[in-house]
């Protein structure tokens, strides 16, 4: 039997994403908000969570878009460059003792990936953020330093977030995979 006309699937996908919209309490200080700019941003996220307004659902759409980018991430550039994906969003704060734990420091770590190319570093383990950019800040930014002195609020947190979580996993090095949300473009 053919319907007479076709079901509203955008409403019916809004009334799903919108499920996912919630405010949880915060157990810890989440490494991704320790480097903003503003010291009362921190403490209000965490002491007074529960006044902050819900997000809509298109906000909600472009975290679940970010998800979805870094397994795409994994698979599609990683894995076929050589690297294995030991960790996928593990917690930093899984261990109970420690300087992250002590201070009360939480947040999921993208992945931890392993060179498995012999003709490089076989064995060599980093942890990798990946953050998506509108065009217009790929663009821009270039290093560490194009981060910390940007006019955004949120990028000048991701330098001190990829320490925390190097930090957290007792690694050196860590690495920023930068994806252009228009294109694809991976840096």
């Amino acid at each position: 039997m053919i319907p007479q006309s076709l079901p509203d699937i955008a409403a019916e996908i809004h009334a799903e994403v919108q499920k996912d919209i919630q405010l949880v309490e915060p157990r810890s200080n989440w490494a991704s908000s320790l480097g903003h700019p503003c010291s009362r941003y921190g403490v209000h996220r965490r002491l007074d969570w529960q006044r902050k307004p819900l997000h809509d659902t298109k906000t909600q759409m472009l975290f679940n878009l970010g998800k979805v980018i870094e397994q795409h991430v994994a698979k599609d550039y990683l894995e076929r460059a050589g690297y294995t994906i030991l960790e996928h969003d593990r917690p930093i704060a899984a261990e109970k003792t420690g300087m992250i734990s002590r201070l009360q420091i939480g947040g999921k770590l993208d992945f931890i990936a392993r060179d498995d190319r012999r003709d490089r570093n076989p064995g060599f383990t980093f942890p990798v953020e990946v953050k998506t950019m509108m065009p217009y800040d790929w663009e821009r930014i270039n290093s560490i330093e194009d981060l910390l002195f940007s006019k955004k609020s949120w990028h000048k947190t991701y330098p001190g977030q990829l320490t925390l979580y190097l930090l957290g996993k007792d690694f050196e090095i860590g690495c920023f995979m930068m994806i252009n949300k228009a294109n694809g473009s991976r840096k």
